[in-house]
């Protein structure tokens, strides 16, 4: 019967084993690593041949999307309230950027042709951005004052400002003022990068002012959602230029990436311990994001004006909008640091009200009192002290108790103090 008991107890404790999450991270990293290289090699070097590397090209973001789907519903279903909600919204997302990837890739591999424009696949498309936009605005971040709230909306309108300028500068306006493709065409195929832009614009706030407990799965998600816009705007701006079927195979990559990316992030091994409740100051990368996204705007003017390109002229638009909220940013930390200061002022003057209060009640009270250090010598008495004692002050600061009461009242007094005693 003891027998049988143990082994019960070893086949129960086999079942009962998980792999920690540390490990089932990285098998998922390593399996992603190992299929995004697959990729690259086959659809780069088509090794395969060319029509089994243009399959692999059209198929591949399809099916990762849909393992980022499943992989973020899994996760919605272990969460619970907010985290509940976003995880599913990025699931529905991933879900149908699939379905307009699969649509596009049946086209392209069984009919050989793109798919019309606009179609089904586009209206999956679309769809994508705003769930993946409301799957952001619904992931729980630390405790924030309203200031500081206010702070994130100025700073989304600066990010979204510079990456408009960035995307301008580097000839997205232009490609399509010179294309040859119907004006609907056109729209549709630029509402993906800018859509990009919008994700990008609220999840890069909510990384800075996620818990550093989830930090590590909001970086896997911005970085999957940045390849994903890379891609968009080389799809956007190949196709306007009619040269997509010749130049785009390698871009692809970067939806491959993104949702390789999106999937890890659910698995991403969460430290011990719960999220903070406590509300947190703004970190100084936070307030740090308007300048960043200045020397980002400075250094795409270098480049394009360095290289002899031009700048487009709607890029006026955004560059007056960086201004504007550039200033407001400045403003608002003027007057924050002026109400730090003013409130650190009130504090102190609280503090030295209540010292002085302090002072007083001691100084007058019936009792005899006085600070002691641990070496037993009286270091602040007050005047019903030396009034017992029959000494001035200057004699007893400095003098042992010992000098006025018997040692052994004196030890026991302090054995009773457990800081003192130690």
């Amino acid at each position: 019967m003891i027998q049988k008991a143990a082994d019960r107890a070893a086949a129960q404790s086999r079942l009962d084993w998980r792999p920690s999450e540390a490990v089932r991270f990285a098998v998922a990293a390593g399996v992603g690593a190992l299929v995004l290289v697959l990729i690259v090699v086959l659809v780069g070097l088509g090794i395969v041949g060319k029509a089994a590397a243009e399959a692999v090209d059209d198929v591949s973001p399809a099916l990762l999307a849909l393992v980022a789907a499943l992989s973020c519903a899994l996760a919605a279903r272990r969460s619970v309230r907010r985290r509940r909600l976003a995880w599913s919204l990025i699931a529905a997302s991933a879900f149908t950027w699939g379905l307009g990837a699969t649509i596009t890739g049946v086209y392209e591999v069984s009919l050989d042709r793109p798919p019309p424009v606009p179609s089904i696949a586009d209206v999956a498309y679309l769809i994508a951005y705003p769930l993946a936009v409301a799957a952001v605005m619904a992931v729980p971040t630390a405790p924030r004052s309203t200031t500081t709230r206010g702070r994130a909306f100025i700073d989304a309108g600066i990010i979204a400002s510079a990456l408009v300028f960035m995307a301008l500068a580097f000839g997205l306006g232009s490609v399509y003022r010179s294309s040859h493709q119907s004006t609907l065409t056109d729209l549709i195929t630029l509402a993906r990068p800018f859509g990009d832009i919008v994700v990008l614009t609220v999840l890069i706030p909510a990384v800075l002012r996620g818990t550093r407990r989830r930090r590590g799965r909001l970086l896997l998600l911005l970085g999957g959602f940045a390849t994903i816009a890379f891609s968009d705007g080389a799809y956007a701006i190949l196709t306007a230029s009619s040269s997509y079927h010749a130049k785009v195979d390698l871009y692809d990559i970067g939806w491959v990436c993104g949702f390789i990316l999106i999937a890890l992030a659910p698995l991403w091994p969460l430290p011990a311990g719960g999220d903070a409740e406590q509300e947190l100051p703004a970190s100084l990368l936070e307030v740090a994001v308007p300048l960043l996204s200045l020397v980002l705007v400075a250094t795409t003017t270098l480049v394009v004006t360095g290289t002899g390109g031009k700048m487009d002229i709607w890029i006026a638009f955004p560059g007056a909008s960086l201004g504007i909220l550039l200033t407001a940013s400045q403003l608002l930390t003027h007057r924050d640091s002026l109400a730090l200061l003013t409130k650190s002022r009130r504090t102190e003057a609280q503090l030295q009200e209540r010292t002085a209060f302090l002072n007083q009640v001691i100084g007058h009270t019936p009792a005899g009192l006085a600070r002691v250090s641990r070496e037993f010598r009286i270091t602040d008495p007050n005047p019903r002290l030396c009034t017992l004692f029959r000494a001035p002050s200057r004699v007893i600061v400095g003098s042992s108790l010992a000098d006025y009461l018997p040692e052994a009242d004196v030890s026991k007094l302090f054995d009773a103090i457990p800081e003192v005693s130690k």
